[in-house]
């Protein structure tokens, strides 16, 4: 999914995970943990962003604009979601969220539910997940590339 970034870059480089570094894109609802995630997966090494994919009503924008090579989706309910960030948080609004992240959501390599879940339960979950995708922490490193 990501783009070549450069032309001197071969094919065969650009698919071997690990001379491209691959890119862990974390979409989901307002509230779900998104940057929280990205930033403890970029402390373990993974070249991680969040992507504010709910606020876009380009379907595919986490495919086009953060160029996801494996993407994750966080999901939250209402009630959690009004308890990390207050009592105005409106049942439309998290409706046309995921209106707006129903195609990421389609797409997504990893799926978590983060309203049972600590902050390290969610990452620990994360690390899981990639590695059963054949990312470890050291490959996570390797090659990296700027966001």
């Amino acid at each position: 999914m990501a783009a070549m970034d450069s032309a001197n870059t071969s094919s065969q480089e650009h698919d071997d995970p690990d001379q491209r570094g691959a890119r862990f894109v974390i979409v989901g609802v307002c509230a779900s943990g998104k940057t929280t995630l990205a930033d403890g997966l970029v402390r373990l090494g993974f070249n991680a962003r969040s992507c504010a994919q709910e606020h876009s009503y380009v379907h595919d924008f986490w495919r086009l604009r953060c160029r996801a090579d494996v993407l994750i989706y966080l999901e939250a309910s209402l009630p959690v979601i009004r308890r990390r960030r207050g009592q105005n948080y409106y049942p439309i609004t998290i409706i046309r969220e995921r209106e707006r992240l129903a195609h990421a959501h389609a797409h997504s390599d990893i799926v978590i539910e983060t309203d049972d879940l600590t902050i390290q339960q969610v990452l620990d979950r994360a690390v899981t997940a990639l590695r059963e995708l054949g990312f470890g922490l050291a490959e996570a490193s390797v090659g990296r590339r700027p966001l």
